[in-house]
């Protein structure tokens, strides 16, 4: 990840002596991205938020509606999820808006996992069920697979085991199938999870 946040400056720096706005924003994205990705959320912050203040004075609407959202996962990983569903809620705004289907996707697993996080198991089966409806209409089975495990995380907050189980072993399926091995090492972890509770520790 260094590496690659030496590089990522490397070409911000390239795109900003080019004055290539489109270029400047994906750069400060990406470093925003690799800062979240060594867990240094602040710095991730940072970049986002010069992204999102770019985006605002080009009109890049689409771009705007990426900023927010990463900018809503860098502060649900510091605990501070009423801002971070400020900005869930705006970029799913921008994205139906503007008719990105899978932005709204996106906002609407984002927003229904924060619901998860916070008790609210019903709320977060409902608008994930709504992001596996939009997932599977524009044919992205990655998206369809990943909306499946958090489906399953939100059933085993509910206190439905079955149906958790159900459908982590349907998530692990397609992300298995996709090669999608983060993901995939996740939901296994939370199936095995759900086992553990279910006293079957063999399984």
């Amino acid at each position: 990840p260094f590496e690659r946040i030496e590089w990522l400056n490397l070409g911000l720096l390239i795109a900003q002596k080019k004055n290539s706005e489109d270029h400047i924003e994906r750069f400060l994205n990406h470093l925003g991205l690799a800062y979240g990705t060594i867990g240094d959320y602040p710095k991730a912050i940072e970049y986002f938020e010069q992204g999102l203040a770019l985006v605002a004075e080009t009109g890049n609407m689409k771009a705007k509606a990426a900023c927010l959202g990463n900018l809503g996962q860098a502060k649900a990983s510091l605990g501070q999820l009423q801002e971070a569903q400020d900005y869930y809620e705006q970029a799913l705004a921008i994205d139906r808006e503007i008719g990105n289907a899978k932005g709204e996707s996106n906002a609407l697993s984002n927003i229904g996992m924060l619901y998860a996080e916070q008790g609210d198991a019903k709320k977060a089966i409902t608008l994930l069920e709504k992001a596996l409806e939009i997932d599977k209409s524009i044919d992205d089975v990655l998206g369809e697979g990943r909306d499946l495990g958090n489906l399953g995380l939100a059933h085993s907050r509910a206190g439905d085991k079955s149906r958790a189980i159900q459908y982590y072993q349907q998530a692990i399926a397609i992300l298995d199938k996709m090669g999608e091995l983060r993901s995939q090492g996740q939901f296994l972890g939370n199936l095995g999870n759900v086992y553990y509770s279910l006293e079957k520790t063999e399984k």
